[in-house]
Parts: structure tokens; C-alpha cells; sequence
């Protein structure tokens, strides 16, 4: 049966989602763990052999189909839990040292970042606004030499400030940033040349090297303030994958808390509860959107499956090889390809989370006010009504609280709109 033939009439009855994201991965280790196994077992290379027949090639690949299908159905129960486990829960007691580390490794990554957009910020701040003085000075300088009536111009470019200057073209060239203090230097540096020199004649070698260098060094104020902008912009976005309050023990934890985060600091609306009544209104909404937010659900589960699997993979055989005694270059294959295909699995999974967290950040930005008109709330005049409106749902829906005191919406054609 061609394989195109058995996906369509495997799409019949199973969904595309479980195809993907958990058939798949199954059916990859599975031949994965058959070539393995054909390779160490002659008992396996027997009865694999009794494929080249038709009856038992047909039971068996039924058998084999019918096992793999299994396989990925259990995926398919317990991928949410595997994916909390990847996310730094469920962690066993004895594992609590460890956690600790790892919770250690995060939040000295997170405290890096947050110190390094702290100084992209300040930075592109100074220098954005020290340009405007930076500039009136050499104007200045250069005007005074002019009215001085000084008729030389003996700089060289080998001075002081050309040296710096040289420095700071060096640094944008090897794309590194420059910092508002060096700038400050070289403006100062300069600004001595321009005052003893008349910018208008030229250098003793026959160019204007001053002139040069002076649209130079505003062309490197330019460069300096875009890169500390960018780079501000770089670690907010690295920081956004951090949630708020305690620190996950690992980076696909602190991103799967980040939509939590978002939800809290933009609208106090707490995602856990409202995300699951948010969706069928965006299915009803936007079919195209919310068919794409579900396709990034589905990669995420299949590279979160694949992460398991990898690693489940490596680690039984490995102990079968070193229980067996099998062949030590089947032993140190198994030994580093599994480990690595589980943490490059795992990697993608984190940036495939990012992704996924993205559309649901949007979700929450574009559909959240149709949750309300779907729960015939009046929409909010403002972020603080909002704010409040969210927080006194989330009373009501979690705690049923008698106290909320919440307006239903009226319909002009009457009723309750």
C-alpha cells in the first residue's frame, strides 16, 4: 500500500495534529530502533526476513502499523505532561538539588540580560542625547578658528583624535559597538583640533583630513546610537521569554511562563484560566489564524516527542549494550548521537515555543475583547477598566465569589447580547 494511501486513510479516522506530532515520532524511532536491532540481532534479521513473503508480510506490517499507531496514541496522552517535565515540573524530590542549580543557571542568565539591556538602554539614551551639544561643539570650535583668522590647518589625522577615531571605525567595521563615553573623548579630542586649525584650508597633505574626520565621527555617533538601540531591542526580546516572579529551572519553562506573564502585566487577564474559553471564539473568528496556532502546536509536540524519544532511545540501549557486551562502536554511536539529537530537539522545541507563544500573545491582543462580548460582559473604557473587568472574571470563574459584581451587556433587539 503506498504510503501517501495509508496517511489519507490514517487522516480519515485520526487527525492531522496526531499524525504529526505523535504517529510520526513514533514511527521514526520505531524504524530507527529496527535498523539498530537488524544490526545487533540475528534472531531480528530472522524474522524480519519472513517480510519477503505475503502473508506474513501483510500480518506483520499490520502488526507493526497497529503498534506504532499505539505508541503514538500514548504520545498523544501524556505529551502535556512530558512537555511540563521538559518545563522544570514534577520534579521528584531527590532532584531538588539539581533543580535548585538549574533554577541558579536561569536566573544568572536572565540577571545577564536584564544587566545588558539596562546598558544598551542608557547608552543609546546618553549618546541620543548628547548628540545634539556633541554636534554644537564642533560647530563651534570650528567657528572659532574661522573668526580667530587662523589660516593653517596642520592636522594630520595622526593626533589624538584621529588615533580614536581610527579606534572607533576599527570597532564598527569588526561590527562591535561603541560607547557613549569614547565618543564623548574623541568629540572633545576633536574639537581642540577644530579650534587651532581652520577647517576650511587644507591638511598638509593636500586633502582635509579634519573635515574628514569630523563627518566621520558624527557618522559614528549615528552608528553607535543604532547598534545600542538594536541591541536594546535584542535583550528586551531575550527577556521576554522570562515570565514574572520565580525563575523556571529551564528555558522552555520560562518561555511557556512568559504568556502567563504577558497576560497578567498587559490586562491582568490570567491566561490559565481564560485561554481554554478564548480559543473557541478565535476558532470561530479567524479559521486561517487559528489553523496556524494550531500548526505550531503540532511541531512543538512532534520536536517534544522527538526530545523523549531520542533520549528514551539512547539510554535503553545503551544499558543493553553494556549489559549484552555489544559491539563498542554500535555502544559510543548510540552514547553521543542520542544526547545530541535529544538536546538539538530540544533546542528547536524551545525556539518553536517562542513561536507559538508569540500567536498566542496576539490572540490575547486581537480576540480578547469577543471573549467578553461572548460572555456578554460590556467592553471596558479604558486599560484600567479592563484591568479590573478581567480580575473581577477571574474571581467569579476560579472562586465564585458572591461579592464580584459584574453588568451584563443588553442587547438593543433585546435580550442579552
Amino acid at each position: 500500500m503506498p504510503l501517501a494511501t495509508l496517511l489519507d486513510r490514517l487522516g480519515g479516522l485520526l487527525s492531522k495534529y496526531f499524525i504529526v506530532g505523535q504517529f510520526f515520532p513514533a514511527l521514526i524511532f520505531g524504524f530507527l530502533n529496527a535498523a539498530i536491532l537488524y544490526g545487533y540481532s540475528p534472531w531480528f534479521r530472522r524474522w524480519s526476513g519472513t517480510l519477503t513473503s505475503a502473508t506474513p508480510a501483510l500480518f506483520n506490517s499490520v502488526a507493526i502499523l497497529i503498534g506504532v499507531s499505539v505508541v503514538g496514541y500514548l504520545l498523544s496522552c501524556v505529551n502535556g505532561y512530558l512537555r511540563e517535565v521538559l518545563e522544570g515540573k514534577h520534579c521528584p524530590a531527590f532532584l531538588d538539588r539539581y533543580r535548585q542549580k538549574m533554577e541558579a543557571a536561569q536566573r544568572a542568565r536572565y540577571n545577564d540580560i536584564q544587566q545588558a539591556y539596562r546598558h544598551a538602554r542608557d547608552e543609546a539614551s546618553l549618546i541620543s542625547d548628547a548628540k545634539p551639544k556633541w554636534t554644537s561643539d564642533m560647530s563651534a570650535a570650528a567657528v572659532r578658528a574661522i573668526g580667530a583668522k587662523i589660516d593653517f590647518n596642520a592636522y594630520t589625522g595622526g593626533e589624538e583624535a584621529g588615533k580614536t577615531i581610527n579606534k572607533m571605525r576599527t570597532l564598527r567595521d569588526e561590527a562591535m559597538t561603541v560607547d557613549s563615553a569614547t565618543l564623548n573623548e574623541a568629540v572633545a579630542l576633536l574639537c581642540k583640533e577644530l579650534a587651532k586649525n581652520n577647517i576650511r584650508n587644507p591638511s598638509p597633505n593636500g586633502s582635509n583630513r579634519l573635515s574628514e574626520d569630523r563627518r566621520e565621527l558624527l557618522n559614528l555617533i549615528d552608528y553607535a546610537k543604532d547598534a545600542w538601540s538594536a541591541r536594546e531591542l535584542q535583550k528586551f526580546n531575550q527577556s521576554a521569554r522570562f515570565g514574572i516572579g520565580d525563575i523556571a529551572p529551564t528555558a522552555l519553562g520560562n518561555v511557556a511562563a512568559s504568556m502567563q506573564g504577558y497576560g497578567i502585566t498587559r490586562y491582568n487577564i490570567n491566561l490559565e484560566t481564560f485561554w481554554p474559553r478564548l480559543q473557541p471564539v478565535l476558532a470561530a473568528a479567524n479559521k486561517d489564524y487559528y489553523q496556524g496556532l494550531l500548526d505550531s502546536k503540532t511541531q512543538l509536540d512532534f520536536l517534544i516527542a522527538c526530545c523523549w524519544l531520542s533520549a528514551i532511545t539512547a539510554a535503553v540501549w545503551v544499558l543493553l549494550l553494556a549489559v549484552t557486551g555489544g559491539p563498542w562502536w554500535l555502544f559510543l554511536i548510540v552514547a553521543l548521537a542520542g544526547p545530541l539529537a535529544a538536546g538539538f530537539c530540544y533546542e528547536l522545541a524551545v525556539e518553536n515555543y517562542v513561536a507559538f507563544t508569540e500567536l498566542v500573545r496576539a490572540s490575547v491582543d486581537l480576540y480578547r475583547f469577543q471573549l467578553l462580548q461572548q460572555l456578554h460582559i460590556a467592553l471596558p473604557g479604558g486599560i484600567r477598566d479592563e484591568r479590573a473587568t478581567w480580575q473581577a472574571l477571574q474571581r467569579l470563574s476560579t472562586y465564585g465569589r458572591e461579592s464580584v459584581d459584574l453588568s451584563y451587556q443588553n442587547d438593543p433587539k433585546g435580550g442579552n447580547s
